[in-house]
């Protein structure tokens, strides 16, 4: 499983790995199939610039089933009255290789013996465009009809996808479907999950903490002259129970400024906490739109 807009390939450990891309969204729907939030079926097709011919079945085996499996596609072109625009074809070929399918064609020799050219006409703005238009007007029908032919047959394909993973325990590589990818990415995301919501509340609270020793210190702070540093802390120290080093802390961290919004600040963490609290991996999942 990748997100992206190209498809994974790689050899490495002496193992081909090949993993289809996928829309995001589409990704998220599935998942909520999985986990029973959703409770019709969709299965994603690959992002390719190109028609699937394959089935749902064939589609669904990438999600359901381990191991090696096969899609069928088709590169998109388009027929006018005198000329043929092609507009993708496999991603893992150059147009190149289509150019001699199309030349090679039972024998035809569309390029070689002259009967049809083309023009490369992409651009930023239209993406891939290649015209193949027939030079010769003797014959020019029947020219156009076996173009027609090899085109089609040429931007054909097959694609093959093998997924595999690391698994976190054992730290060995291995076969996987894209749907246990999918609830094995969700499990890890709801551990990270719950680990921030500790931290976070943790952090939350201690700032509460201190808001509550600065409200002891705010009722004592009117009988200080701020002449002596020292004799000051004591003070505050004696009448508050908090201790000189966390006084110093607190008053290092402070503007004295703090002092006089202590419950709009003690509302305003009260506020975070309960957003935190109602973090949830499934509500994170239910805002893909």
């Amino acid at each position: 499983m990748y997100i992206g807009n190209n498809e994974f390939n790689m050899i490495g450990f002496g193992i081909k790995i090949e993993i289809p891309c996928f829309d995001i969204i589409e990704l998220s729907e599935r998942l909520k199939y999985l986990l029973g939030i959703r409770k019709t079926e969709i299965i994603p097709k690959p992002k390719l610039n190109c028609d699937i011919l394959s089935d749902k079945k064939a589609l669904k085996k990438l999600f359901t089933q381990k191991g090696k499996h096969k899609i069928d596609i088709m590169g998109n072109y388009t027929i006018s009255s005198d000329a043929i625009c092609i507009r993708s074809w496999s991603p893992r070929v150059t147009f190149k290789s289509i150019y001699n399918k199309i030349d090679n064609y039972k024998g035809y020799g569309l390029f070689s013996k002259g009967d049809v050219s083309y023009a490369d006409l992409s651009t930023e703005e239209t993406g891939t465009l290649i015209r193949l238009e027939v030079n010769r007007q003797k014959n020019k029908n029947e020219i156009f009809d076996k173009l027609k032919e090899a085109v089609s047959e040429s931007l054909k394909a097959s694609l093959t996808y093998h997924v595999y993973a690391v698994d976190v325990l054992t730290k060995k590589v291995h076969e996987i479907s894209i749907d246990e990818y999918l609830l094995s990415c969700y499990k890890y995301y709801e551990m990270a999950v719950d680990k921030y919501k500790n931290v976070r509340l943790s952090e939350l609270r201690n700032e509460l903490e201190e808001i509550n020793r600065l409200k002891k210190i705010n009722k004592f702070i009117k009988d200080i002259r701020f002449d002596n540093y020292e004799k000051d802390i004591k003070y505050l120290s004696d009448n508050t129970n908090i201790n000189e080093s966390e006084l110093n802390k607190l008053l290092n961290k402070y503007k004295i400024s703090k002092l006089f919004n202590l419950n709009e600040e003690e509302n305003k963490i009260h506020e975070k906490i309960e957003e935190v609290e109602r973090l949830s991996v499934n509500t994170e999942l239910n805002n893909l739109k």
